[in-house]
């Protein structure tokens, strides 16, 4: 209802997770995606958001789906967001994320360079696994950046250094040192959308009721926003 603050969609946006997905995979890319609800909720719609797994017999290709496919890969692979488009409306028809699996291989590498867990004098992996953590992490923020590009964000090189405000930046792990010198990924990946991700959710998704002039609602979200941010 575009002449209440806060509604429910008249259709939600559903993404479907290819259910050849294997844990712990599967529940960092459901989690990442589904930080984007956070932003549709900012912009005034209640639960209008929501990732499921795909239900058996559903075909990806399928136009009616939109679908994070987990692509199975023995080298490196990029991961790519793309959308299907009416070419009259410029409408999203359908959100198609394409993820490799060496992903997580790579990323757990990286940790593992980073942290030097085999070197006894320095840390022992217990029953945790700090570079699994991260490689997890980095996997829910990879799914979220993913599915921007497919609801038409672009990227955001500027947020990493600005407060991570995005998900659509490209981050390397943030390494920081603990009181005894020893590196720590614990804030590796920050978890949840930024300001700038909501920001352009409610200033490409906003709805106006009739007779709204839409380039003054739309200037007035963008000076709303400014004025948030203190600038």
């Amino acid at each position: 209802d575009p002449r209440a603050a806060v509604s429910e969609p008249v259709e939600p946006i559903i993404y479907y997770l290819d259910n050849g997905t294997p844990e712990p995979v599967r529940s960092a890319l459901l989690d990442g995606a589904r930080w984007w609800n956070e932003a549709f909720e900012a912009a005034g719609y209640i639960d209008a958001f929501r990732v499921e797994v795909l239900p058996e017999g559903a075909d990806p290709l399928d136009v009616r789906y939109n679908i994070i496919n987990w692509v199975h890969r023995s080298t490196r692979g990029w991961s790519y967001g793309s959308s299907i488009t009416d070419p009259r409306t410029g409408e999203i028809i359908k959100g198609h994320v394409l993820l490799g699996s060496l992903r997580v291989r790579q990323d757990y590498l990286i940790a593992e360079g980073l942290l030097n867990p085999y070197d006894p004098t320095r840390m022992s992996l217990g029953n945790d696994d700090p570079m699994l953590e991260m490689a997890l992490a980095r996997i829910r923020q990879l799914s979220a950046h993913e599915v921007g590009h497919t609801l038409g964000l672009q990227h955001n090189f500027a947020a990493s250094v600005n407060n991570r405000a995005s998900v659509m930046d490209y981050p390397a792990p943030l390494a920081e040192l603990d009181a005894e010198g020893r590196i720590t990924l614990n804030r590796a990946y920050d978890e949840g959308i930024g300001e700038w991700d909501m920001f352009s959710i409610r200033y490409g998704y906003s709805d106006f009721p009739d007779g709204t002039d839409e380039e003054v609602a739309l200037a007035l979200v963008v000076v709303t926003h400014k004025l948030q941010d203190g600038c």
